[in-house]
């Protein structure tokens, strides 16, 4: 299931950034290009993440600075082959779910860094909650 959170819409040169609570991520130029309307500048959005779109892999942070935010990790629920991570973010009312690797080093109670993959983003109306990239 997608990961669902209100984000404000902004521009850094030919790049879209997403504000929630004090995190701010930026999208690829390419990925900022599919926006079909620019009127959406400015404005809240809704972002989908679905789960393995989230890594706390290191090198993945490393590798994805604009993309890193902030979580604290309340519940880490181990299946095996896939870890969830139960993740507290500011600018999100409720938990966002990470999956991520069965080797995370990821604890219950910390505060850790959490990369997303920008190129796998949706955004969507607030109102129509309809689709506003192009692909």
């Amino acid at each position: 299931q997608m990961n669902f959170i209100d984000a404000v819409l902004g521009k850094n040169g030919d790049h879209l950034t997403l504000t929630f609570g004090t995190n701010v991520i930026e999208l690829s130029a390419e990925k900022s290009a599919a926006l079909i309307d620019q009127e959406y500048i400015g404005k809240t959005v809704i972002v989908g993440i679905r789960p393995d779109d989230f890594h706390d892999e290191q090198v993945f942070i490393n590798n994805s600075p604009k993309t890193v935010i902030d979580a604290f990790v309340d519940v880490v629920e181990k299946l095996g082959s896939e870890t969830l991570l139960y993740l507290n973010i500011e600018g999100k009312d409720g938990y966002v779910i990470a999956r991520v690797n069965a080797r995370s080093s990821s604890n219950m109670d910390e505060k850790i860094k959490i990369a997303i993959d920008a190129n796998h983003i949706h955004l969507f109306d607030k109102e129509t909650e309809l689709s506003i990239m192009a692909r």
